[in-house]
């Protein structure tokens, strides 16, 4: 016999997938940080003569790694949407990167907590709710476009 917590079933499930998603975006920002870490002083020493094209390399990079995981992972069909969240997305992971390389006194850890921290702040989503308006961007209301179940 198991013991009773006193809370139903269906909220131990909801815990454990929450607790599960928080863990999944820890070990994906420390990935991202490591990986960086990697090629940091090759990154610096491209930022620094840079006129704004390894901004937009990275960003089309990050953006092409998310988009193909989307297909291939989520099973999600391409769309106009899709790509402006994406790219939402990616210029964001950009930028972070960039700002980081860029500024001494943050370290690994402190840099893969604050990515955790941001990536923890963007709402859970179902992918088949991503910007369920359709092609035509100025069609339906903010709350015709859900990113949760809620």
């Amino acid at each position: 016999m198991k013991p009773n917590s006193g809370l139903p079933p269906s909220d131990h499930s909801g815990c454990a997938l929450l607790c599960f998603f928080q863990f999944f975006l820890c070990f994906y920002a420390r990935k991202i940080i490591a990986g960086i870490c990697e090629v940091r002083d090759l990154i610096y020493v491209m930022l620094k003569g840079d006129d704004s094209k390894f901004l937009r390399q990275l960003t089309d990079l990050i953006f092409g790694q998310l988009l193909t995981n989307a297909h291939s992972f989520f099973s999600i069909e391409d769309s106009k949407e899709l790509r402006l969240y994406y790219e939402l997305q990616s210029a964001g992971m950009a930028a972070f990167i960039i700002k980081w390389v860029l500024q001494n006194g943050i370290s690994e850890e402190q840099a893969a907590a604050v990515l955790t921290d941001i990536l923890l702040q963007t709402p859970a989503r179902e992918t088949k709710t991503i910007l369920t308006t359709g092609n035509d961007l100025t069609a339906g209301s903010p709350s015709a476009v859900s990113f949760s179940d809620s």
